[in-house]
């Protein structure tokens, strides 16, 4: 069977035509109704288009002025442009809308980071959750940032780091990719190039978590290298970063009003420096501290600064609460304390008060018998009861030479003192015992019977040992616990290597008079009234 093809023929019908032979197909010319031969690539060769009519337009940037074609931007940015962007059309100016947050120094600028820079701070892009603790270590996508679970790729701010001391056992911080591996930070936090790590670098928004979603952070530290652009760098791992919760300028923006308005864990700011201050317009405004405070509901508002100085019932001091840890008072407000304290000094108003015994304390009231012992009366130094006069009147003794501090004291202690302190040189002295001076400011037991050209200097107050002190007395001093066994008061005490009231005996004997027996109540412990003298020597 033959080929046949369908032409269309000069009066512009189609026809039907048996099969051509190889000869008749055009290949280059104008044979009319001829068939076309493509090349060995199916494609027809370019003298068979005229290509005299074809217009493309005027793609000249300098004149725009060939609208014959349109050409479109294509989304996937393969396409650039190459003039400007007008959007002053029919109806406009429009607006750009939809714009990301600029990372790159040729991105455009939103509003938000113009706004930013004139607050001081440097917008990078946003993260998908920030920390809440501080990490041990940044590896892997198994651990919950803040509730979220990071996934390969995700911005993550690690704010938390508190050593002062960084890249040595702490996580630093900064923005880092998550990863399943060890995290890397992120391009726009590695100093690459300088100075992405200042102080104002903010991320405005937190995309994820429990906690910090919604929040914004900035880098409040001042780092410790060069300075750029007016801030100072901070070097990784020499140099601590700190982020703290941002807010930035444009949050609340003038309109009609604002119906409600809801703040979880966030500081608000009010700039009231501005035309007429802030008005509050038929309503009576107040704080409601009931959340924070145990209060009634009359309690339950703030009260205004007038009400501190008013005078009125109900105002001033009855507002203002006291601290009353002792519990010196049942009221709990300034105005109740004042009633209470003037009703217990006795003033009959606030302009006179009146202290007498009968409304201060009672007389019958033990703290005011205490009370009255502080009251010196000028009777006390003159009296001679027990208590009082002598006793009540301090002395300054700056050479400590009493151990009492009162006059009655010291007057005792002068009574009794009488005497001279010697060391205890050999053996061991007793009450009562003659003694004389051995050595360098040391007494030793007298010896009547060998100790010639030695003298009595007195007796012992007191049985010491050796190498201890003795107060020795002499005359005009009183003695006691001496044994005087056998003796009459009155009787001269002599010594004979020991007290007795018999005159000693013996050749070459010294015979010393030691005291006068004064009170013998009790023998064993006697009183004796100290004379020291020499009486004679024995023949």
């Amino acid at each position: 069977m033959s080929e046949k093809f369908i032409i269309v023929g000069p009066d512009g019908l189609n026809e039907e035509k048996e099969g051509f032979a190889t000869s008749e197909f055009e290949v280059a010319g104008g044979t009319p109704n001829a068939p076309v031969q493509t090349n060995g690539s199916g494609v027809l060769d370019s003298s068979f288009i005229d290509q005299s009519t074809l217009d493309h337009g005027d793609l000249n940037p300098a004149s725009l002025t060939d609208d014959d074609h349109t050409q479109y931007l294509l989304v996937d940015g393969t396409r650039a442009m190459d003039g400007e962007l007008n959007m002053n059309g029919t109806g406009g100016p429009y607006k750009i809308t939809n714009l990301a947050e600029p990372t790159n120094p040729q991105d455009a600028a939103t509003k938000k980071y113009a706004d930013a820079i004139s607050a001081g701070v440097y917008v990078i892009g946003n993260v998908k959750a920030a920390t809440t603790t501080q990490l041990t270590a940044l590896s892997g996508l198994a651990a919950a940032i803040d509730t979220y679970v990071p996934t390969i790729g995700d911005r993550i701010l690690v704010k938390d780091g508190t050593d002062a001391n960084p890249g040595t056992s702490s996580i630093d911080n900064g923005v880092y990719t998550a990863d399943t591996g060890v995290w890397q930070r992120a391009a726009d936090q590695d100093n690459a190039p300088e100075a992405e790590i200042v102080n104002g670098v903010l991320i405005s928004n937190v995309l994820d978590g429990d906690v910090n979603q919604g929040g914004s952070y900035v880098i409040t530290s001042i780092g410790g290298g060069a300075e750029v652009n007016g801030k100072k760098m901070h070097t990784i791992g020499l140099d601590a970063i700190k982020f703290e919760q941002y807010t930035t300028p444009t949050e609340l923006i003038a309109g009609v009003g604002i119906d409600a308005l809801a703040f979880a864990s966030k500081t608000v700011q009010m700039d009231l420096f501005t035309t007429g201050g802030l008005a509050f317009t038929g309503q009576e405004v107040g704080i409601d501290w009931a959340t924070d405070f145990t209060t009634d509901a009359a309690d339950a508002k703030a009260f205004r600064a007038s009400e501190l100085s008013s005078t009125s019932t109900n105002q001033g001091a009855s507002l203002v609460g006291i601290e009353d840890a002792s519990d010196y008072y049942a009221g709990t407000d300034a105005e109740d304390a004042f009633n209470e304290l003037e009703a217990q000094i006795g003033g009959t108003s606030s302009t006179a008060f009146n202290f007498t015994e009968d409304n201060v304390l009672a007389d019958n009231d033990p703290i005011y018998a205490a009370l009255d012992k502080l009251d010196l009366k000028h009777g006390d130094y003159a009296s001679t009861l027990i208590n009082e006069g002598a006793s009540l009147i301090a002395v300054h003794d700056a050479a400590g030479n009493f151990t009492s501090t009162d006059v009655e004291g010291a007057l005792a202690e002068l009574a009794t003192n009488a005497g001279v302190f010697y060391e205890v040189d050999t053996g061991s002295v007793g009450i009562g015992d003659l003694v004389y001076i051995s050595d360098n400011n040391k007494v030793t037991i007298y010896d009547p019977a060998n100790l010639v050209g030695h003298r009595g200097i007195g007796v012992a107050t007191s049985a010491q040992a050796a190498g201890t002190d003795v107060k020795v007395a002499a005359n005009d001093t009183v003695v006691s616990g001496v044994d005087l066994t056998g003796a009459s008061v009155g009787d001269p005490v002599y010594w004979d290597s020991g007290l007795t009231t018999s005159i000693p005996v013996g050749g070459g004997k010294y015979v010393w008079q030691v005291g006068v027996a004064k009170d013998i109540t009790t023998p064993s412990s006697a009183e004796m009234h100290v004379e020291v003298r020499f009486v004679k020597k024995n023949a």
